[in-house]
């Protein structure tokens, strides 16, 4: 009885993720947060990251690697499967020569198969907790504070841009994402960037901000 309930409560969590894909589709379409004074940075991050990389991240995990985990191994590994689903997307999308625009409409269509391989999962034969010990969870507690007081800061101060920074060059790259309808461009907004504008950072998240201007 014990293991049919640790079966239900983990299928019940990839459903749930399924069903907020489904939810969220609506907004994602509805919702212009390019045109909402500050809503791209306090509405349309948080909204997009969940909705493109933590949700499908919580699904992906749960499908290829059901089994024994702590729940800070558990939701590392739904990361880092959310940024690698994302991040594919956008590579599948550059080798197929799909525009921003194509991809930003083409999004909640992929999101709904994942949601759909989410809803007809099955829970695989182990799906044990292992329970964190008391200094895990405080460690994880104080994590969590943390970012949350960088969110909070950040927040309220705004982003933190200033010319003894690289902040302005990433800026601009993002710009140039949404301007060129590029998913990597090798151009720049404010000047041909040459041998300084190879940056491997710029092949992490900018695409996931470029979409967001793009919505």
């Amino acid at each position: 009885m014990q293991n049919r309930s640790l079966k239900t409560r983990f299928l019940t969590g990839q459903r749930l993720a399924s069903g907020l894909i489904v939810l969220f589709t609506p907004l994602y379409y509805i919702v212009p947060w390019h045109t909402i004074s500050n809503a791209s940075i306090s509405l349309g991050i948080p909204f997009l990251l969940v909705y493109t990389i933590v949700l499908p991240g919580i699904i992906i995990r749960n499908r290829i690697m059901p089994g024994k985990s702590d729940p800070l191994s558990g939701a590392t590994a739904a990361a880092a499967c959310g940024i690698a689903f994302f991040l594919g997307l956008a590579l599948a999308a550059v080798l197929a020569r799909i525009r921003l625009e194509t991809l930003t409409w083409a999004l909640p269509a992929v999101m709904f198969i994942v949601a759909v391989w989410g809803f007809l999962g099955r829970p695989g034969p182990s799906e044990d907790r292992i329970q964190m010990s008391r200094g895990d969870r405080l460690l994880v507690g104080m994590f969590s504070a943390l970012l949350l007081a960088v969110f909070v800061l950040v927040l309220q101060s705004g982003p933190p841009i200033g010319f003894t920074s690289d902040a302005l060059d990433h800026v601009g790259y993002v710009t140039e994402i949404r301007d060129t309808g590029e998913l990597f461009p090798r151009t720049a907004f404010y000047a041909e960037p040459g041998a300084s504008g190879e940056d491997l950072r710029k092949g992490l998240l900018h695409v996931f901000y470029g979409c967001l201007l793009y919505t």
